[in-house]
C-alpha cells in the first residue's frame, strides 16, 4: 500500500463517490422505464435535460410524456439491463457511456409477439457530479 497524502486520498474518494451516483442514476433510469413510475423517471433527469432517443428528440420532460403515452400502449412489458458502464470524471463534469440491452414485449397488435425484441444500443449521458444524485444533463441512446 502507498501512501497518499490527505488531499489525493480526498479527491480519489470524490471521484468515486461521483461514480457511484451516476452509476445509481442510470440504474434508476432503467427501472422507473421498466417500473412505467414516470415520476422517477422524470427525477433522474436535471430539470433543462434533454433527451435524444430513437424516435425522439427534444427535452426530457416531453420525453417522460412520449413514454406515457406511448409505453401502455405498444408495450406489454420491457426490461433494459446495462452493462460497460464508463464514466470519465473531469473537475465538475462527468461524461459517461454504457451499454443496454432493452428487451421490449410489443404487444400483438403492434406486430409483437414472443420473442420479445431485443434493442442493443449505447447510453451517453452527460452529467455532473454535483448533481448526478438529482439527474442527467442530456441522454442519447444510440442503436448499437
Amino acid at each position: 500500500m502507498t501512501s497518499e497524502s490527505p488531499g489525493a486520498l480526498a479527491e480519489v474518494l470524490a471521484v468515486l463517490a461521483a461514480e457511484r451516483e451516476i452509476t445509481r442514476v442510470l440504474h434508476r433510469y432503467c427501472h422507473a422505464v421498466d417500473c412505467r413510475d414516470m415520476q422517477e423517471l422524470l427525477s433522474v433527469y436535471h430539470p433543462d435535460a434533454a433527451d435524444e432517443h430513437g424516435s425522439y428528440s427534444g427535452d426530457a420532460k416531453g420525453f417522460v410524456a412520449y413514454l406515457d403515452e406511448r409505453m401502455p400502449r405498444v408495450y406489454q412489458a420491457t426490461m433494459h439491463a446495462l452493462s460497460n458502464i464508463s464514466i470519465d470524471v473531469r473537475g465538475d463534469v462527468a461524461f459517461t457511456e454504457s451499454y443496454v440491452t432493452a428487451s421490449h414485449l410489443i404487444r400483438p397488435e403492434h406486430g409483437g409477439g414472443l420473442p420479445a425484441h431485443l434493442c442493443p444500443a449505447r447510453l451517453q449521458p452527460k452529467s455532473s457530479p454535483r448533481i448526478s444524485r438529482t439527474g442527467l444533463y442530456s441522454m442519447t441512446a444510440s442503436p448499437r
